[in-house]
């Protein structure tokens, strides 16, 4: 498989330089942009609410067919 972009979800803690150095030596050999996103470890439970919105999706969506049908 040949990597054209890899994205790197980075904390800034040790453990991510080392994934980030995983990650351009994958890229290296296939000429593949590497980016980096930050993820704030300390605002990660403001976006639970958005399980909740999804579990509503599927579940209309359930329910529509199942009226349909």
């Amino acid at each position: 498989m040949a990597y054209k972009h890899i994205l790197i979800a980075v904390d800034l803690s040790p453990e991510s330089k080392v994934l980030v150095e995983k990650a351009v030596s994958m890229a290296r050999p296939y000429n593949a942009k590497v980016s980096l996103i930050h993820v704030d470890v300390n605002y990660s439970d403001l976006y639970t609410g958005l399980i909740d919105v999804i579990w509503v999706i599927c579940r209309n969506a359930s329910l529509k067919r199942h009226i349909m049908h």
